[in-house]
């Protein structure tokens, strides 16, 4: 069971909830804590990333300097707002005669 699903600290910890109160979490952590899956993640964002930017129809950055995280270890911005125009539907083909 991870940390922030611990039904002795929270009162709904099956709720998906990123604001949620009182959020103190290691996330991939270091040192001996850290993550055994933490490159997966990684890897999982960048597929999911990338597939969601290639659906999205003129995207723009909202703000025109996003603000950084005074933060040495996790380099980046705090937010990065996006609009867009639309998003175009899941394709289960990427151009090939192959599903992806």
């Amino acid at each position: 069971m991870t940390r922030l699903r611990e039904p002795r600290r929270f009162a709904d910890p099956d709720r998906f909830w990123p604001q949620r109160p009182d959020n103190a979490h290691l996330a991939f952590s270091g040192g001996i804590h850290y993550c055994l899956g933490a490159a997966l993640a990684r890897m999982e964002a960048q597929v999911a990333l990338a597939a969601l930017a290639h659906r999205l129809r003129d995207p723009r950055l909202v703000d025109s300097a996003p603000p950084y995280r005074p933060n040495t270890h996790l380099r980046g911005p705090e937010r990065l707002l996006v609009a867009f125009d639309r998003l175009d539907p899941v394709s289960r083909f990427r151009g090939t005669d192959r599903p992806i």
